[in-house]
């Protein structure tokens, strides 16, 4: 029996030693649809890494089937895919329609999202979507100024968040001064702040980060804080790093 079968087949028999899979290669669609089956039985598995194993939107599709009844996986780790705008927007919807969905981790890195993608993945972090999510890693994608404003309009009234992501994504400055706004319009409606925020490698000007950075809660004028990388931590010891 190949590793993936005997995957496919602890899941479906809830295995209660398999908390954790991890499947780093190239199971491509086919395998994410037959690890997909495992899930839709599955009550005991609680993080999936499925980062750079070549899927595209058929198999983030059939993932997004599992996710809409399962209610104890915590973490999915799918980055350094292809799934694209579609295969976001049906990760996106399927989490939504979950009522005890208890996904509290989501990574979706490198995976030719755009703008659109990313407003539907804005849904499940608006204060209304079921979904628990307290990291967001959106890095390496393509979602613009109209994606980071989704996402920052989700994120003014969500409570749960406390790490984004959104590394490399062409986001400019009408797309930092919507964060900004989000990060103060958050602190004021839900007593709540982000503890990990990274916009590295992103056209936002400086006098728009220092804008984010007091917004996020830091002195853009202390020396630990860096504009260049642009990556914002609190209480972490991780600096501007």
């Amino acid at each position: 029996m190949s590793y993936l079968s005997d995957i496919i087949a602890r899941l479906t028999d809830n295995d209660p030693s398999l908390t954790i899979v991890s499947l780093f290669g190239d199971i491509r669609d086919d395998g994410a649809t037959k690890i997909a089956g495992g899930l839709e039985r599955n009550m005991v598995l609680r993080k999936l890494y499925m980062n750079s194993n070549s899927i595209q939107e058929p198999g983030a599709t059939s993932i997004a089937r599992a996710l809409q009844t399962n209610t104890v996986m915590t973490h999915l780790y799918f980055g350094y895919n292809s799934i694209g705008d579609q295969g976001a927007a049906s990760i996106a919807q399927r989490l939504q329609a979950n009522p005890n969905s208890a996904l509290t981790e989501l990574d979706l890195d490198e995976n030719l999202i755009g703008a659109v993608g990313a407003q539907h993945i804005a849904q499940v972090v608006n204060a209304g979507a079921n979904v628990p999510l307290e990291s967001l890693f959106l890095s390496d994608n393509n979602i613009g100024n109209e994606g980071a404003a989704a996402i920052a309009n989700a994120l003014a009234n969500n409570n749960t968040l406390t790490k984004l992501s959104l590394k490399k994504n062409s986001i400019g400055d009408v797309g930092g001064k919507a964060i900004a706004q989000a990060l103060r319009a958050r602190a004021v409606e839900t007593d709540t702040v982000l503890t990990w925020l990274e916009l590295a490698d992103n056209p936002i000007g400086d006098a728009c980060k220092r804008d984010i950075a007091e917004a996020f809660g830091v002195d853009p004028n202390d020396p630990i804080v860096s504009l260049t990388p642009f990556n914002l931590y609190r209480n972490l010891n991780r600096g501007g790093t």
